[in-house]
């Protein structure tokens, strides 16, 4: 009697309560007191906590460990699924925080149906938590049951689920090849499911991981289907969430007057079924939007608008990601001191690797304006490897802009040329207007400063003048005064004044418009001085 009721608990764990012994072991409170003192006696558990409910734990994680590996297999799997059937009656009235033991007991039962209810619930519940490891573990434990189990619409349909859901956790850990090379071995079994919303949402995650990956055009056409899916499935916020990768895939091709129509198709589905997640992407994509065209004080609002949807739900990486949104916005405002606070307390907040990393390159960035460009140097090259593995296209330019910038700024004036030569190339291969003409100014600021030759402002003019061009095609119009002052600059210093004003004046006249502050002084000392 007493080695089944060691075996009964070690099949509950090192640490097990008094009442789901009894109720998995059969026994009276009574007997089961008895019992326990007489396992206390013999050194095999003691008494580890009175409060909320009786607990005892195994002395030695060994013995449990030794005990649990002498039961045979159907009696260990009837052991779990006993266990699972008195945990739902025992805490039936608080069964979220016992969701993730369900799964682990249900899934070493033999019982597969109710394994695969219990992951998914412990699934979602992980990643909503940002348990990473413990949302992939189940993920994987799920897949293993659906590789066994006979191959019915049910099993397919909960496969492709699995994966939808999975999305957010191979994001967070920075693992998005490793997600859309499993997507991508799924896509034909994701296509014979009845479910069309739930293929929508699947076609969707696919799209993000093409728009993360750089592959834009091919994001734009699988995020336009997933949302023509969405909807026909009515499944709303699936829509929702298609629109706002739509929203992004246009703002990084430069699209401005398209990100603000997605936008809002996005939040009138989320009024319908709101996704917080989604909802302060479609926030911060807008205010990306602005802070590229220089619009600061509606990059600021929409900001904060996702600032508030993370407070409301007291979720950290919601509000990590509106903070260093913040601090993209004040940076190129020119506001720095607010942008240091905002990209420090994102850094602060960040709940996974992922938030952490685009936190310091935005850091980065307002330090560098900071004139702490050195420790911005610092903090970006160890950066630089993490987007390469993840291959997350639009994080490997933002940063290495920023590092070109930094090296500029410290005299590093070889590796920032060779650093945004590579931006520049990685940007015209896959269409990114406003960080090519963010590379190609600051490209141009290194040639100014490398090479007082005549060949040498030569090249500096003709990646000005290719700047200027490619922001003016597509309406940054803060990255474009500031290519026009470098370029003034520039004529300038070849002694051709006229022009040298024009473009000041040019520049001055749309900083000026736009609230931009740390330029503007610049410019009319120039200015002055050449009028003098």
């Amino acid at each position: 009697e007493l080695r089944n009721l060691l075996q009964v608990a070690s099949v509950l764990g090192r640490v097990f309560n008094f009442s789901l012994l009894g109720a998995v072991a059969g026994l009276q409170r009574d007997k089961l007191e008895r019992a326990l003192l007489q396992l206390e006696d013999l050194d095999f558990v003691y008494q580890s906590a009175l409060a909320p409910e009786r607990q005892y734990s195994f002395k030695h994680v060994l013995a449990q460990e030794a005990i649990y590996q002498t039961l045979v297999r159907p009696r260990r799997e009837a052991h779990h699924a006993a266990a699972g059937k008195a945990i739902e009656d025992l805490y039936s009235d608080r069964p979220d925080e016992w969701i993730e033991i369900l799964a682990h007991h249900y899934t070493r039962s033999g019982d597969d149906a109710k394994a695969l209810t219990y992951l998914e619930l412990a699934h979602n519940k992980a990643s909503r938590d940002y348990a990473l490891a413990e949302a992939k573990g189940f993920f994987e434990d799920a897949m293993r049951i659906l590789d066994r189990a006979p191959d019915t619409p049910q099993h397919r349909t909960q496969r492709v689920r699995f994966l939808a859901n999975e999305f957010i956790v191979h994001y967070m850990l920075f693992e998005i090849p490793a997600f859309i090379e499993l997507a991508t071995r799924h896509q034909e079994l994701a296509d014979s499911i009845d479910d069309i919303g739930l293929r929508g949402l699947f076609y969707e995650r696919l799209g993000y991981c093409q728009w993360m990956l750089g592959r834009l055009i091919e994001s734009l056409d699988t995020c336009l289907r997933a949302a023509e899916m969405c909807e026909a499935g009515e499944n709303t916020s699936g829509a929702g969430q298609a629109y706002t990768v739509l929203e992004w895939v246009h703002l990084v091709l430069g699209n401005y007057a398209e990100v603000d129509g997605w936008k809002q198709k996005a939040l009138r589905a989320f009024e319908r079924d709101y996704d917080p997640f989604h909802y302060m992407l479609a926030r911060t994509g807008s205010a990306w939007a602005h802070i590229m065209r220089g619009a600061w004080s509606d990059a600021v609002q929409e900001s904060e608008e996702a600032m508030r949807a993370g407070q409301e739900h007291d979720d950290p990486g919601l509000i990590c990601f509106s903070h260093f949104m913040l601090c993209c916005a004040y940076t190129g405002e020119g506001r720095y001191e607010e942008a240091q606070s905002n990209g420090e307390f994102a850094l602060q907040k960040a709940p996974t690797l992922a938030e952490t990393v685009y936190s310091k390159s935005f850091l980065a960035g307002a330090w560098c304006r900071l004139g702490q460009a050195e420790r911005a140097v610092e903090t970006l090259v160890p950066l630089a490897p993490l987007y390469d593995a993840s291959q997350f296209a639009v994080g490997q330019i933002l940063n290495a802009c920023y590092l070109g910038e930094a090296y500029c700024r410290t005299d590093r004036l070889k590796e920032a040329a060779e650093t945004l030569e590579g931006t520049i190339e990685h940007t015209e291969r896959i269409r990114m207007p406003f960080y090519l003409g963010s590379a190609l100014r600051l490209r141009a600021e290194v040639a100014r400063k490398a090479d007082f030759t005549e060949p040498g402002r030569l090249r500096a003019s003709g990646y000005f003048e290719k700047a200027i061009d490619v922001l003016s095609e597509i309406g940054a119009e803060n990255e474009l005064a500031l290519a026009r002052a470098g370029y003034a600059r520039l004529c300038r210093e070849s002694g051709d004044n006229d022009k040298a004003r024009r473009y000041y004046r040019t520049a001055l006249e749309t900083l000026e418009r736009l609230g931009s502050l740390a330029e503007p002084p610049v410019i009319r000392k120039a200015l002055a001085e050449l009028n003098e």
